[in-house]
């Protein structure tokens, strides 16, 4: 495996975290709007 893909792979992970944590938060958020 070379260098780039593993930091593409990397890259991939960090902002799929990310994206998951931003998700739950706009979840959270629309509940605390509801009720």
């Amino acid at each position: 495996m070379n260098k780039n893909s593993y930091m593409k792979e990397k890259n991939y992970l960090f902002l799929n975290k990310i994206i998951k944590m931003y998700d739950s938060i706009d979840v959270y958020g629309f509940f605390l709007m509801k009720c």
